[in-house]
């Protein structure tokens, strides 16, 4: 039989006939009963949800080297691949050697048909951009369909010097209405690629202003420092 694990909490909460005192009516005990049940199934309500999260769809949640392999390959559930390369991604960044072993999925992956899982490999190859099989297809993700799948991987590509996806950067920054985060990243990535034509845009953010985020304000300001020094180098 399958137990709430909630239910002896519930039952130590509930008073016995002989704690409710005698002047109270029937009615009462009733109302108090039901106030009762109700925060039992609040706290069922509540924990449900937390549970789902913590096994189905938090990313944080470490995976063993098995689990990662499996994940990788999980083309009808996406949310596990994106779990997989999330932790190949932290691992990464901390320069583990032993991811090498699923570089091959990374490429794999690239041209999945799940537009959040290609975005999300795209993001993750950049920390191994270098390597000529990821960088190979990051170039091949500058002709995808989507939109923020070519811009994550220009912006790879950018941390490694690649100017392959130079006009897919400046295309997002000339968007109506790109996300914070977004210029972030496009800014960030003309700090190592910007040309001298690249100023012009790059100004509008360097400008106090109340519709620009102080973090991309100082990121555009750095941006042009940037540019601006590899044109003294240059001539």
């Amino acid at each position: 039989m399958l137990i709430n694990p909630l239910y002896p909490a519930c039952i130590a909460v509930m008073p016995t006939e002989a704690e409710i005192p005698l002047h109270r009516t029937a009615s009462h005990r009733s109302s108090l009963r039901k106030r009762l049940v109700v925060l039992c199934l609040l706290w069922v309500v509540a924990l449900v949800p937390f549970v789902f999260f913590r096994r189905n769809t938090w990313f944080g949640r470490p995976l063993s080297d098995q689990q990662i392999g499996e994940y990788l390959h999980a083309s009808q559930k996406p949310r596990l691949m994106l779990h997989a390369l999330g932790q190949i991604g932290q691992r990464m960044s901390r320069h583990d050697p032993s991811v090498s072993i699923w570089y091959a999925d990374l490429v794999r992956l690239s041209v999945d048909r799940n537009e959040n899982v290609r975005a999300t490999d795209a993001r993750v190859m950049g920390e191994a951009a270098d390597i000529p099989d990821i960088h190979g297809a990051l170039l091949n993700q500058l002709q995808d369909g989507s939109q923020t799948v070519r811009f994550d991987a220009a912006v790879s590509l950018a941390g490694v010097g690649d100017v392959a996806g130079h006009d897919e950067i400046i295309a997002a920054l000339q968007q109506s209405a790109p996300t914070p985060d977004q210029t972030l990243q496009a800014l960030t990535a003309l700090q190592q690629i910007g040309g001298e034509r690249d100023l012009a845009i790059v100004a509008q953010y360097e400008a106090p202003r109340s519709d620009i985020p102080e973090r991309v304000r100082q990121q555009a300001i750095a941006t042009g420092n940037a540019i601006r020094s590899r044109i003294r180098h240059t001539k």
